[in-house]
């Protein structure tokens, strides 16, 4: 991967064909991934212990996957914010939902699994599109697609939650900010910000790759340099709209994520009076600690649970919350321990989207859980650059496409099966 790549109008008709290549590609691996759950969600109801016959209706399918987070964003989507709880979650996906809803005469689960899949198909076209610009091979955005499709976690994609809809724009923003379009990138960026909090992780990223491309970080020490820049920026040229330099852009890219923060913030504050209370929502009613909070062990393991062995083997029988728990832990640890390896071989921008992720899914810990990180998996779904180099290394390592391919999916069914069928896992 380069450092720093800007765009240009050469072969643009090429580059044309080139990306309507790679958006048949991930639009046919995104339609064959939902066929796949569709049918998969049949076969769950249909085999589901004590049920005496198969779902017979699109509802019945689509109810299946109204669990936990998504009631929720369907009930803020008919009803807006009904109480204080409901704030946590914010505004975009609800409104979209609420829009395709009044479309579809009511229907508003329907129309979150509509804008959540949609969603998943602008983030496979995002993310082939950054495998193509980063290593330039024709196969590797189809396996980057593939590897992201097959992680365990993956099936949130099709869930009426945030989960697709926010890696599009992710993915978008990243892309936008490799290839130069720095405007565009803050405009994902804001929209990617009003679809849940966790976009401020794109805000050290950008700033990174805007100052890469103009050569800020070369001679940071000197003080001429910045004074020189500072110059620039306050020229009167530089507010004009054309053109991806000057003050414009610069306050668009610094300014995007906290803008949709600052517009949520007052619209809570003029509801409520309370601008935090989407922080104070998270921590009130859904057991999340503050940032930098002790935390202590909470709730025992429910009821039934069967004891963990003190056998030298003990670590074979897990108890449920235990198992529970490496559904976070293990992509959390894998993650990390890839960003780590990865720090000198990737551009700083991508070090640094990861760094802000990780770091977003152990800072709100959930201390009535055991190992605290709760959806800290299903978060790692919008690890990009991760997927990215999974892919370009299963090119050339048939051995390891097939682990992740096979193993990923086998562990996604069985997640999947708890999901549908009521199971914690959000």
């Amino acid at each position: 991967m380069g450092e720093s790549t800007s765009g240009s109008g050469k072969g643009a008709p090429q580059k044309r064909s080139n990306t309507r290549a790679i958006a048949l590609m991930a639009t046919g691996m995104w339609a064959a991934s939902r066929m796949a759950l569709a049918l998969f969600t049949y076969a769950t109801l249909l085999l589901r212990p004590g049920d005496t016959g198969a779902p017979t209706s699109f509802p019945a399918l689509g109810q299946a996957w109204l669990q936990w987070d998504a009631k929720w964003y369907v009930q803020i989507a008919q009803a807006g914010y009904f109480n204080e709880q409901a704030t946590a979650f914010f505004p975009l996906y609800p409104l979209l939902v609420h829009t395709v809803g009044v479309l579809f005469g009511g229907h508003y689960l329907a129309a979150a699994l509509v804008v959540s899949n949609l969603g998943t198909l602008g983030g496979f076209i995002g993310l082939a599109l950054l495998a193509k610009h980063e290593f330039g091979a024709a196969r590797t955005p189809s396996f980057a697609v593939t590897v992201l499709a097959a992680y365990p976690l993956a099936f949130f994609l099709a869930a009426p939650y945030t989960e697709g809809p926010f890696i599009a724009l992710a993915a978008f923003a990243l892309y936008c900010a490799r290839t130069g379009k720095m405007r565009a990138a803050a405009a994902c960026a804001f929209g990617a910000t009003l679809m849940r909090p966790t976009a401020v992780i794109l805000l050290a990223p950008l700033i990174w790759e805007y100052g890469s491309q103009r050569g800020w970080w070369a001679d940071w020490r000197r003080l001429d340099a910045w004074r020189a820049r500072l110059r620039r920026v306050f020229n009167s040229d530089a507010w004009r709209w054309r053109g991806n330099g000057g003050a414009l852009t610069a306050s668009l890219v610094v300014g995007a994520v906290p803008a949709a923060l600052a517009l949520y913030m007052l619209f809570l504050g003029v509801r409520s009076g309370d601008p935090l209370l989407f922080l104070h929502a998270e921590q009130r009613y859904w057991g999340h600690a503050a940032p930098g909070a002790p935390v202590t062990p909470g709730a025992p393991s429910p009821a039934g649970a069967a004891h963990p062995s003190t056998t030298p083997f003990s670590w074979l029988a897990p108890s449920y919350e235990q198992a529970r728990s490496l559904v976070d832990l293990a992509p959390l640890a894998i993650f990390l321990v890839l960003t780590i390896l990865l720090a000198r071989r990737q551009p700083v921008m991508y070090t640094l989207y990861m760094a802000g992720l990780l770091l977003l899914c152990v800072s709100s810990p959930r201390p009535d859980r055991l190992g605290y990180f709760g959806a800290a998996g299903r978060f790692l779904c919008a690890a990009l650059p991760i997927f990215l180099w999974l892919g370009r290394w299963s090119e050339s390592r048939p051995w390891l496409y097939l682990l992740l391919t096979s193993a990923g999916f086998l562990l996604q069914a069985t997640l999947a099966t708890v999901f549908l069928t009521g199971g914690w896992l959000v």
